[in-house]
């Protein structure tokens, strides 16, 4: 069943952009549902971490306030990542529409907090340097390292830190509105059906059939490689019994006849046979037991006698013919003794049990 086309145009999402049309067309509701649970994690994680870094020595005492509020911003996205996944396993219209303003707007507080970070992170770079060194003091009290060996290692840290804390909010960026993105195109999808991309059943083309022959025969024959136009194609199945391969019957003018079928099991049923003038010759038949004995036409086939061995057969038929080349066949007594019977039929002990 083919789904009409909508005659409005989908809703304005915005944010749909981001995903190109053959990936809209798709069913989105395991993409939210692995995207929703992935950013669940990386939101817990990311403010556990700011909340650890508020009680590390390096870390300034005026830094401490902002990463405990950045913390609880991304604890604020986990509850909004862990709403979607409910939302994109009921899928339901409306759970799905609010889990989509959530979402972006969570997009919106994860941009603003890696922004806020990486402002915090130059314009505190005083502070933070200051921190780093102080975290060393009793190491270069000992000895252990000099003043400008820990100042050295703490503006490299600094510096380092930059481009790790740039490459993560435009990562963070990019990402974040691109899930948003995916969530809008869900509420499209659960909104419009009729943009899915369904599987209509089709039947099997016969173009992939296996063919009965090698091409059809109401079709001229292919040219071959060899040069053979002409040349002679397989017969058909559906003539397995004894019909001649002809140039009618596989002519490419006209397609064939379809008048072979298999024989019926069993014999014949009676009449058929006297209703059939010319009935095919049995091929299987045997040419020397079934044949008459010619008598009285001058000079007969022979007949292979009962127990008679096929030696005796030929040397009985060599002497037949060269007594019919003689000419002894043309008596009336020479055709006799020609066909007698050689065998010996003793009837006396029947006939003595009979009379007693």
């Amino acid at each position: 069943m083919q789904r009409q086309s909508p005659d409005a145009p989908p809703p304005p999402y915005a944010l749909q952009r981001f995903l190109p049309s053959t990936t809209r067309r798709t069913n989105l509701r395991n993409v939210v549902l692995v995207i929703a649970f992935f950013s669940a994690i990386w939101a817990l994680i990311v403010g556990a971490s700011y909340l650890r870094s508020r009680n590390r020595d390096s870390l300034p005492a005026s830094l401490a306030m902002p990463y405990l509020v950045l913390a609880i911003l991304y604890f604020v996205c986990t509850a909004i990542e862990i709403f979607g996944i409910a939302a994109a396993y009921r899928a339901s219209v409306p759970l799905v529409r609010a889990y989509f303003w959530a979402a972006a707007t969570s997009a919106v507080v994860v941009s603003a907090c890696e922004v806020v970070r990486t402002t915090l992170h130059f314009t505190k770079k005083g502070e933070i340097v200051a921190a780093c060194i102080d975290s060393y003091s009793t190491d270069v009290a000992r000895g252990t390292y000099s003043n400008s060996d820990v100042s050295s290692f703490c503006n490299d840290s600094w510096r380092n830190s930059s481009y790790v804390d740039i490459a993560i909010l435009v990562f963070t960026f990019f990402i974040s509105f691109f899930f948003a993105s995916v969530a809008a195109s869900f509420l499209h999808q659960l909104q419009h059906p009729e943009t899915l991309r369904t599987q209509v059943a089709q039947a099997a083309s016969s173009q992939y059939a296996y063919p009965l022959r090698p091409f059809d025969s109401n079709l001229p024959p292919p040219m071959y490689p060899q040069g053979g136009q002409h040349q002679q194609p397989l017969p058909s199945y559906d003539n397995p019994y004894g019909v001649s391969v002809s140039e009618e019957k596989f002519s490419s003018s006209e397609a064939p006849e379809r008048t072979g079928y298999a024989p019926p099991p069993g014999p014949p049923p009676p009449g058929v046979a006297a209703s059939n003038p010319n009935p095919i010759p049995n091929p299987f038949a045997d040419q020397v037991e079934h044949q008459g004995q010619g008598r009285g036409q001058g000079g007969g086939e022979l007949v292979r006698r009962p127990g008679e061995t096929a030696d005796e057969f030929e040397q009985r038929q060599h002497e037949h013919d060269h007594l019919a080349a003689a000419g002894v066949y043309d008596l009336e007594a020479g055709r006799d003794d020609a066909f007698a019977s050689t065998e010996t039929v003793t009837l006396e002990p029947r006939e003595a049990a009979r009379r007693a």
